[in-house]
């Protein structure tokens, strides 16, 4: 009897050691991997999950080892690359994930709901950030012989946008009213910085309110 039970311990280490060992090779060794991700495709469903499906080297909480990972917008997961090309799903201990420090994520916290933004200006402890989703349509069969059947399909929502401060989300629409209610002590340099530029959420303009957020 002991010996069985020495043999059962013996195989459940092993076990673990495999098991270490994988998530060390394939996983990102400071987060662990909590499953294989679903295929790729679906192909009952048009269209895609990702905004970008291509894999990009990302370092995960500040690695100096580079991990191919891409982003699902469907499930809101990051999903690795291993070097035998199987797809893992990282936990969300991966909390700052960052490909030349031109594109970062960061797994952001309020209420219980932890959702990943994409930092699109970093500065003066204010973030401005960007919630990418994508949703499923469901099929829709005809209705009559006049009509076409639509199928199921991925269908990229609009973006959301967001000012991270002092420990808090606030929808942000790229609008003056909407910057003062967040910082109502700065009216004044809010309305004269509106007052002389072009605001909106496209490249240009989040890098003009970049600069208003550097001298804040």
């Amino acid at each position: 009897m002991k010996n069985i039970f020495y043999l059962i311990a013996f195989f459940l280490t092993l076990s673990h050691f495999c098991q270490a060992q994988i998530r060390l090779n394939e996983g990102v060794t400071s987060v662990l991997v909590y499953g294989k991700a679903l295929g790729d495709t679906d192909e009952t469903i048009e269209g895609s999950k990702y905004i970008d499906s291509e894999f990009k080297y990302f370092s995960v909480n500040g690695s100096e080892t580079k991990y191919l990972i891409r982003y699902n917008a469907l499930q809101d997961l990051m999903e690795h690359k291993s070097e035998n090309n199987t797809i893992l799903l990282l936990n969300k201990d991966a909390t700052k994930i960052v490909h030349n420090q031109e594109i970062v994520f960061e797994l952001i916290t309020e209420n219980n709901l932890s959702q990943y933004h994409q930092i699109l200006v970093d500065t003066n402890d204010i973030k401005l950030t960007k919630v990418q989703k994508v949703n499923i349509n469901k099929a829709r069969p005809a209705k009559n012989s006049y009509e076409e059947s639509v199928p199921a399909h991925y269908k990229r929502i609009k973006d959301q946008y967001f000012v991270y401060f002092q420990g808090v989300l606030h929808p942000f629409d790229g609008k003056q009213n909407s910057l003062i209610k967040i910082f109502p002590t700065k009216i004044n340099a809010i309305k004269l910085f509106y007052s002389k530029n072009k605001v909106d959420l496209t490249e240009k303009g989040i890098l003009l309110l970049k600069n208003l957020f550097d001298n804040f």
